[in-house]
Order: structure tokens, then C-alpha cells, then sequence
């Protein structure tokens, strides 16, 4: 299973900006991409998405699996998971029925990794 990492952005005050980078030059390793920070470290970035209500969380969900480079059309359910590695985590079933895991860091990293493939 092959894991992408992503930096976040979050916007100044309360508002979040759903705005996710995938930058790098070259190849990406083989099981993470790391993008760099587009602004300082967001603070209390989980605490920040977890507190968004469900359209605008599953939005945010949907830029970490789209800057990872991944396929999905839409977010047809989320849900919040077990932490992964000690970092908040959300399942993102897209309409295709593939599942991914979203982990996130209070950073504003997110590690997206395949929990299901599509039908």
C-alpha cells in the first residue's frame, strides 16, 4: 500500500483554506510524496478540521486525496478513524467505492494511503 504525504494550507483566523500542494521537483519516492509547506506550520490544524462541519471536512479530505495524485470524483461518506501512527485519521469513501485513509497531523500534513480499491 502505497502512502502519499501532502502539506496543508490553513488560512488566517478560523477559516480554513481546502487548498492542498503537491509540489516537488522529480520523481517522488516510491512510498511517500512530501510537498513543502506553502505558508508557516498551521497550529491546531486537526482540532481546526475536525470541528468544520461534514461538506466542508469532506472537502478537505477530497484535496488530500486529489494532491496525493489520486482518483476520486466525489466524497460519498467520511469518517473519523482510530488514530494512524498518532495522527487523526477520517476513512474517505469517493462515489467510484474506493477508500482511503486520511491521516493528518496538526502540521497540516496529510499521509493519504488506499484502504480499499474502487469497484
Amino acid at each position: 500500500m502505497m502512502a502519499k504525504t501532502v502539506k496543508t494550507v490553513s488560512g488566517s483566523g478560523a477559516m480554513l483554506v481546502a487548498a492542498l500542494t503537491l509540489a516537488g521537483c522529480g520523481k517522488p519516492a516510491p512510498d511517500a510524496t512530501v510537498a513543502p509547506a506553502a505558508s508557516p506550520a498551521a497550529s491546531h490544524y486537526v482540532e481546526t478540521v475536525t470541528a468544520l462541519l461534514e461538506g466542508q471536512r469532506r472537502g478537505v479530505l477530497f484535496r488530500a486525496i486529489a494532491d496525493a495524485g489520486h482518483d476520486c470524483q466525489s466524497i460519498v461518506d467520511s469518517r473519523r478513524e482510530d488514530a494512524a501512527k498518532g495522527q487523526a485519521a477520517w476513512s474517505a469513501r469517493c462515489a467510484d467505492g474506493a477508500v482511503w485513509l486520511v491521516a493528518l497531523g496538526d502540521d497540516g500534513v496529510a499521509q493519504v494511503s488506499q484502504a480499499r480499491p474502487a469497484r
